[in-house]
């Protein structure tokens, strides 16, 4: 079975501590390095399908890796981070505290204000799984913590967990897909 490349977007030009979900930042200056290593990779393993999140911080490294390919990147918005709503480009600390203790208590429903619920970020990455999880070539994708969490655990055949620990900041995984890796289906009770 053809290998599955998650990749996370190299390390943003944002002040600690910041939340930035659906926030378009920058990336920090050096992170050719990492799109030219994550290139390296794509070319060991055959890999000519990209597919990124919209936000600039990966869709940047998409298209460089992809600027010599005859394909170029396929853009998805499932595979977008999760929606702060409220919360985007404030200091953590200056967010409620009771409605950080909420979410922690309930990570699938709860939705901070004017955000998405944790069961939406499940869906729509699951969704992204079920299009992706059965190609016959290699496929590269360049996300976030949220949706990578999701897919790894997809990956790897077990139930995601939203407070899973994401991958590094311009970490690269390959995982080989084969038919002992199941697809989850999500439902929500």
């Amino acid at each position: 079975m053809p290998p599955i490349i998650l990749a996370r977007h190299p390390h943003v030009n944002i002040r600690p501590g910041i939340c930035y979900g659906r926030t378009d930042v920058e990336l920090l200056p050096g992170w050719e390095s990492f799109a030219d290593g994550l290139s390296t990779v794509m070319h060991a393993t055959s890999c000519l399908n990209v597919y990124s999140s919209p936000a600039t911080r990966c869709s940047t490294v998409a298209r460089r890796i992809t600027s010599n390919h005859k394909h170029p990147p396929h853009i998805d918005v499932r595979l977008s981070e999760y929606d702060f709503g409220d919360w985007e480009a404030r200091s953590w600390d200056d967010v409620e505290h009771a409605a950080l203790e909420l979410w922690n208590r309930d990570s699938v429903t709860f939705s901070p204000p004017n955000g998405e619920t944790g069961v939406s970020l499940l869906q729509r990455v699951n969704d992204f799984w079920n299009d992706v999880s059965s190609a016959t070539d290699p496929i590269c994708v360049i996300s976030h913590g949220g949706p990578l969490r999701v897919l790894t655990a997809l990956a790897v055949g077990r139930e995601p967990k939203l407070f899973d620990p994401s991958p590094p900041q311009g970490s690269i995984r390959i995982f080989s897909l084969g038919p002992s890796i199941p697809t989850y289906c999500l439902s929500v009770a």
